[in-house]
């Protein structure tokens, strides 16, 4: 039973720091919702994996997936206590959401097959015909790279194709009648 406690407190720490959104270090994370067909974690690989039909909501922030794995980091999950505890804020290295994803916060959506996120460097790179659309706005290309932390993107052609952006200006105060524009 208290294997199955200490597992239960790990997991919930683990989605209190999985969403990009995440909380600046020192400030009150906001829990993290996670429903899926099943749930499997796997100690000696330091994985966690929700699979079919996968929906994790954070504050304004959603995602949805075939499935989503939480890799931890190389003795995040060791502890004395039978290798369940939790090592605090470095223990997660990745995740990934596969299969179908979608993420949404507010107007702003993006689209690829595969998503992974990087909570130490605040990377969230989508790859498989990604698309991030906000409104009538969108650009798609071979890669994504979001920084978070530094509030900047990346959009990588690639092989496979160029960047493609669609850009709509509002029409209020685009030009001026007095200068000729």
């Amino acid at each position: 039973m208290r294997r199955r406690l200490l597992f239960l407190g790990m997991l919930a720490a683990v989605l209190s720091m999985a969403s990009p959104l995440g909380a600046q270090q020192g400030e009150q994370t906001a829990p993290i919702k996670i429903t899926s067909d099943t749930m499997r974690y796997a100690h000696a690989d330091k994985q966690v994996r929700f699979k079919g039909s996968v929906h994790a909501i954070r504050d304004t922030f959603e995602l949805w997936s075939e499935t989503l794995t939480v890799f931890l980091k190389a003795g995040a999950a060791d502890t004395a206590e039978g290798g369940m505890g939790m090592g605090g804020d470095q223990s997660i290295d990745h995740l990934v959401a596969e299969g179908d994803v979608r993420l949404q916060e507010g107007n702003r959506t993006g689209y690829c097959d595969t998503a992974w996120f990087y909570p130490d460097e605040g990377m969230l790179r989508l790859e498989g015909s990604p698309r991030l659309e906000q409104g009538e706005n969108s650009i798609s290309g071979s890669v994504i790279k979001m920084y978070l932390k530094e509030n900047r993107s990346e959009v990588i052609g690639g092989d496979s194709g160029r960047v493609e952006a669609l850009f709509y200006s509002p029409e209020e105060g685009f030009g001026d009648a007095d200068s000729g524009n």
